[in-house]
């Protein structure tokens, strides 16, 4: 199960202190698919869409597994993703501690459940596009 997911700019909720190592933006959202059952046998795969991380072009264009690291001019910005039963909490967290978050960002939530998991043992979990095939294929 593929959902796409927009965290919209004024979504992001700053958590700790501007300036101080801790600070960052933090966004969650409702994903009732992640059940108590994928919690215990199945994984969920979080991919961002790079195009929207306003990420330097020779990045952009695709979707890559969180943690995402983009580099910018004097620091890095990096997404990441937690799964809860029920909910995603997305991150982005900047290594100055003071740039704003002013992006609506898009990722796209791959919530598997055991057996589809088990079909993506000997994929590249990195590769959105591989996984993908990978799942569609096995519902042919």
């Amino acid at each position: 199960k593929t959902i796409d997911v927009t965290v919209a700019s004024g979504d992001w909720i700053a958590a700790g202190t501007t300036g101080n190592s801790e600070h960052q933006y933090r966004a969650s959202v409702a994903i009732p698919e992640i059940t108590q059952s994928v919690m215990d046998n199945g994984m969920v795969l979080v991919y961002l869409n790079t195009s929207s991380a306003n990420a330097p072009s020779e990045a952009s264009g695709g979707y890559a597994l969180v943690p995402y690291v983009v580099t910018y001019v004097g620091y890095t910005r990096v997404y990441s993703a937690v799964y809860y039963l029920g909910s995603v909490t997305f991150t982005e967290k900047d290594t100055d501690t003071t740039t704003p978050s002013v992006y609506n960002m898009q990722f796209r939530v791959v919530v598997c459940d055991e057996v589809e998991k088990n079909l993506l043992i000997n994929t590249d979990l990195t590769n959105y596009d591989q996984v993908m095939q990978t799942l569609e294929n096995s519902e042919k």
